[in-house]
């Protein structure tokens, strides 16, 4: 056999489920098409950049939300976000992706609008 999908389901099920347990335990090649990809330096690089990029989000917004002088209010008001999100987000606490891209996208069309007023 050299397909996994010639397999019936319970096997798939048991062959994934020890993969994800050990990808080294079985076959590589029986399992071939479930290995995603393979790690590279390039892929670390990225990784390296985003693990800086997450630590430092916080004063990135922060920063980006003054040279646009506007206030946490008025940015919480715009985006759906409460002001605490927005001062959370701010100030590195817990908040979800979901909140941070939120006040992204809302600082970005913050910034189209004033561009087009200013042309």
């Amino acid at each position: 056999m050299t397909n996994i999908d010639d397999l019936p389901s319970k096997e798939k099920y048991w062959i994934n489920y020890y993969y994800n347990i050990n990808p080294y335990l079985l076959n590589k090649r029986l399992i071939e098409r479930h290995i995603n990809y393979v790690y590279t330096e390039s892929d670390e690089s990225k990784f390296d950049f985003l693990s800086n990029i997450v630590d430092e989000i916080h004063i990135i917004l922060k920063k980006e939300r003054k040279e646009r002088k506007i206030k946490q209010a008025e940015l919480s008001e715009s985006c759906g976000l409460t002001r605490s999100t927005v001062s959370m987000i701010e100030n590195g606490s817990n908040c979800t992706l979901n909140s941070i891209r939120q006040y992204i996208n809302e600082l970005k069309e913050i910034h189209h609008k004033s561009a087009a007023r200013s042309a």
